[in-house]
């Protein structure tokens, strides 16, 4: 099967803002935490095979110059020691643990440096949703140009109306060429004339390299959640006014 994730920078953007902070104010922090399905999923005999397998991928996939020179220019906010830890990252099979039960339901438990595996939750759950696209045949039968024509649609009306908004996709997507075709229609639809509403970009730092120019940022208050959902599966209690004293902004996506 294909490798899926394949950019380092094929993820959202406030992970790697955040991976920053974590490294600046707790190098040494320990995290466990696991992926949870709500909808209790049956998911295809070997799944979780195979989502090891892409996994181990990952420790091949490192940033590229270009993508350094790109947040550079893009993320003045972001350190320069930051870059050169980036530099150096390399990813591994070590700190995922995948299974998957007997009636098909799959386990997944991160475990190690929060520096560490900060950066693989994105990726993971991307993977998962394209393996289970893939192994499903629904991949299959994704029609691209009607999925860019329905998307422009949508953007129409979102834009008349005045809707002021982003891609949020990497971690849901069907595919990497799904997110992209779809952060395409939504950038030429916006492009194509003057409009009440307004595209601000995606969160993927890789799709905004090819498609979008500039950074935007959102308020600290916007990335409570992600802190208080990374301390809780780690049955730890972390107070907000840490993060609203280190994290003043919290880059979330890439902007026109």
């Amino acid at each position: 099967m294909k490798q899926i994730i394949n950019h380092f920078t094929d993820d959202d953007l406030y992970k790697l803002s955040m991976c920053c902070s974590v490294i600046d104010n707790y190098p040494r922090a320990q995290v466990k935490y696991q992926f949870v399905d709500r909808n209790n999923t049956v998911y295809p005999t070997g799944f979780a095979d195979e989502l090891r397998r892409q996994i181990e991928a990952l420790e091949g996939v490192i940033i590229t110059d270009d993508e350094i020179d790109f947040m550079k220019r893009r993320c003045s906010y972001m350190p320069h020691w930051f870059f050169t830890y980036l530099r150096g990252y390399r990813f591994s099979r070590e700190w995922v643990n995948v299974s998957q039960d007997i009636d098909g339901h799959l386990h997944v438990e991160f475990e190690g440096s929060w520096s560490d595996t900060i950066l693989l939750e994105v990726k993971v759950l991307a993977m998962i949703s394209e393996l289970f696209y893939i192994m499903t045949g629904q991949i299959a039968r994704l029609d691209y140009v009607q999925l860019y024509n329905k998307t422009c649609q949508k953007a129409e009306r979102l834009l008349a109306a005045g809707c002021v908004f982003s891609d949020f996709g990497t971690r849901r997507r069907a595919s990497f060429e799904a997110e992209d075709t779809v952060v395409r229609a939504l950038k030429d639809t916006y492009q194509s004339r003057d409009w009440k509403g307004r595209l601000v970009g995606t969160s993927n730092v890789y799709i905004a390299m090819t498609r979008f120019t500039t950074c935007w940022h959102y308020g600290a208050r916007v990335c409570l959640r992600d802190w208080r959902y990374v301390w809780t599966a780690n049955g730890q209690s972390f107070g907000y006014e840490c993060l609203a004293k280190h994290l003043p902004w919290c880059p979330r996506y890439i902007s026109l």
